[in-house]
């Protein structure tokens, strides 16, 4: 074979391997849709509104976004748009190098509650977002926020202000069982899923529990419970979302409870974690936040008293201006 020959062979042998590179990356992979439809079965079979979907419309776009994926990881972006086609504004997909940074988080970690005796002896807690896995951080948590409750009470403030403004979320349960004396025992509202089958939340001596599964205890003495005659003002804003918005949805209902502040995010729904194959994870909504009556909030959570424009330091004036009216009031028609 001559030179030139051969370069035109060459050539015509490196077309040949490039083309067949860019059909293959054309076309996704058996491992990448098997994958992909893995995570698409679970959505199907547990999404709080699977049947609100057209899943053939779906499954089709998905396959659409990850049509050149080689691996489960090239099929994220996928799984991420089918998530947010579900529509519940809280579905999202955990990699795995995130869960096991999740996984090691502790209560340290997080940022810490605050609370104080505010103006007209009001007790006044703020409540951040905490995130962690384990048990004894979820505990850790619970236990610090308690001890600012039993703290205050035992200043016998005239009512308490539950500020849950700039609260995105994290582990519910620690929130509950640590301000579980203010929020009173017995039950504070729950979950209800598209089968109609509702899970209780309640409180009782310092233990947070699911139906009857307890997920978060304070490791001290619990404190004593608030009394329902003490008036509760729970501060919200726009960035109130998900556990968060669990929380003030459980003091709605309590007695001489009102809120204040702009409408919560609207992530009022419960999720559940559903292991993949390659250690990411979809965190799922399977249900909604139910309060004690059994109201669920879609939209999220209205306050009671709407604070224009929304400002943290307008909602808390608001909120102590309003206690001490509310309590001269309640102390008169005795």
């Amino acid at each position: 074979m001559n030179r030139h020959r051969r370069l035109k062979w060459l050539s015509a042998f490196g077309f040949v391997a490039i083309s067949g590179t860019i059909g293959a990356r054309a076309a996704m992979s058996l491992t990448a849709r098997r994958y992909l439809d893995a995570a698409l079965d679970t959505m199907e079979t547990h999404s709080v509104t699977r049947r609100e979907v057209n899943w053939p419309s779906l499954r089709a776009q998905a396959h659409q976004h990850a049509s050149a994926a080689l691996t489960p990881f090239q099929t994220y972006d996928a799984i991420r748009f089918a998530l947010s086609s579900l529509g519940d504004h809280h579905s999202g997909l955990i990699e795995p190098a995130l869960m096991v940074q999740l996984s090691t988080l502790t209560a340290a970690d997080n940022p810490r509650p605050q609370g104080r005796l505010a103006a007209g002896k009001i007790g006044y807690i703020l409540v951040p977002s905490f995130v962690g896995a384990s048990q004894a951080s979820i505990d850790a948590s619970a236990t610090g926020l308690q001890r600012i409750v039993k703290d205050l009470g035992s200043q016998h403030p005239c009512g308490w202000m539950i500020d849950l403004q700039g609260n995105i979320g994290g582990n519910m349960w620690s929130m509950l069982a640590g301000l579980g004396p203010v929020l009173g025992s017995g039950s504070l509202g729950g979950t209800r899923d598209l089968d109609d089958v509702q899970v209780r939340w309640s409180y009782e001596d310092g233990v947070a529990l699911e139906g009857t599964r307890p997920r978060a205890r304070v490791t001290e003495r619990a404190s004593p419970l608030v009394s329902d005659a003490s008036p509760v003002a729970v501060l919200i804003n726009r960035v109130t979302a998900s556990s968060a918005e669990a929380v003030a949805i459980a003091f709605q209902g309590r007695p001489l409870t009102r809120t204040f502040g702009e409408r919560t995010r609207g992530q009022t729904t419960s999720n559940d974690q559903f292991r993949l194959r390659d250690g990411a994870t979809l965190n799922l909504s399977v249900s909604w936040f139910v309060d004690r009556t059994g109201r669920s909030y879609p939209d999220g959570v209205a306050p009671d008293e709407h604070i224009v424009g929304g400002a943290a330091e307008s909602i808390q004036s608001t909120a102590q201006d309003a206690m001490p009216r509310r309590t001269s009031r309640r102390a008169r028609s005795k």
